[in-house]
């Protein structure tokens, strides 16, 4: 990292919509591109050719990756999808996620799912016509599992726990069988990548309890 720092004279960015205070501190570390988001992969690399970093919006940045050489990329997303990290470093290449960008809005989504799941609210939702209220279950004293103790993971676990479930959390070395056989909500929070690629297999879901969500 120290050699890509040392050097950091030319940024490109690509579909980035900048505000003013970020433009400057980026024009004060180097020459600045502010260029349009990429139509293709090979725009991608005409674009960001003799780039020192790319801050990218994610269009057609995961298929150019394995093209890229001696360069840092950053994108304001958590998730970008499966790669090899460490053949890009043995190419200079090196990738930053903005950790937690995205966080309250996807904690918030996944709450807003689990409320739906168990109270039914989906059949509400744009109603035209009346229809009976029914009792429908509680998330009190439902078992909820967490697969993935990170930032997105630990938030919603403490919104679990306020809404009275019990939370347990999957971690590196737990064996998810044991983990998951007995839950009533199973929340994926996992960055997809070589370590989580396939861990939800068929043999997880055929090891579940009748009626988990």
């Amino acid at each position: 990292m120290g050699s890509i720092e040392s050097k950091m004279k030319k940024i490109v960015t690509l579909g980035i919509s900048l505000k003013d205070e970020h433009q400057r501190r980026l024009e004060a570390m180097g020459e600045l591109k502010v260029l349009e988001s990429p139509t293709s992969v090979e725009d991608f690399l005409e674009k960001a050719k003799e780039a020192d970093v790319i801050y990218s919006n994610g269009d057609y940045l995961l298929e150019a990756l394995p093209k890229l050489q001696n360069v840092f990329v950053t994108y304001p997303y958590v998730e970008l999808g499966v790669f090899n990290s460490e053949e890009l470093e043995n190419k200079g290449v090196f990738v930053a996620n903005s950790q937690g960008g995205n966080r309250d809005s996807i904690v918030e989504w996944v709450m807003y799912m689990t409320i739906s799941l168990f109270r039914k609210f989906a059949p509400m939702v744009r109603a035209i016509e009346n229809f009976p209220v029914e009792l429908q279950q509680s998330l009190n004293g439902k078992k909820v599992l967490i697969v993935g103790h990170g930032s997105i993971g630990s938030r919603v676990g403490v919104l679990c726990n306020a809404f009275g479930m019990e939370v347990s959390f999957f971690d590196r070395g737990d064996d998810l069988a044991i983990k998951s056989k007995e839950v009533d909500l199973i929340i994926n929070s996992l960055n997809c990548n070589s370590s989580s690629q396939n861990l939800l297999d068929e043999a997880f879901f055929m090891n579940l309890k009748n009626g988990v969500y």
